[in-house]
C-alpha cells in the first residue's frame, strides 16, 4: 500500500499504490504526515510512472499530471496540482523541478523548501 524513504541526495521519496476503493480515507496523507514528522525532510522527491502494478496503467499523480498538462497548466501549476504537489504544499513546499523520465513517459518532480 505504501512505503517512504529519506536521503539526502532525494529528500523524502513516498511509494504509494493504495487500492481505487481505499482512495479518499485519508491512508495516503497519514502515510505523508508520518513521514514528515519523523523526516523533517525539506525536500521531496516524487517518481510518477506509468506500471502495470497501477491500476490504469499509470499512477495517479500521473495521471494528474498530464491531465493538467492537457488543460494548459505549467509543469510547475501541473506537478502542484497532483496529490503529491497539494501534501507538498501542505507542508511547505513551495519550489518544484519537472523532469521526464522514463522516454518522456513518466515525470520526477522534486520539491523543495
Amino acid at each position: 500500500m505504501g512505503s517512504y524513504t529519506h536521503s539526502l541526495e532525494d529528500g523524502l521519496e513516498l511509494d504509494l499504490n493504495i487500492p481505487v476503493n481505499l482512495q479518499g480515507k485519508g491512508l495516503g496523507s497519514q502515510i505523508f504526515a508520518d513521514a514528515m514528522q519523523t523526516t523533517n525532510a525539506t525536500k521531496f522527491t516524487g517518481p510518477w510512472i506509468e506500471s502495470a502494478a497501477y491500476e490504469g496503467g499509470a499512477s495517479t499523480n500521473l495521471k494528474q499530471f498530464w491531465d493538467a498538462r492537457r488543460a494548459g497548466q505549467s509543469e510547475v501549476d501541473a506537478a502542484f496540482s497532483t496529490w503529491s504537489g497539494g501534501m507538498a504544499r501542505k507542508y511547505g513546499f513551495k519550489n518544484v523541478k519537472v523532469t521526464y523520465i522514463n522516454n518522456g513517459k513518466g515525470v520526477q518532480a522534486v520539491f523543495t523548501k
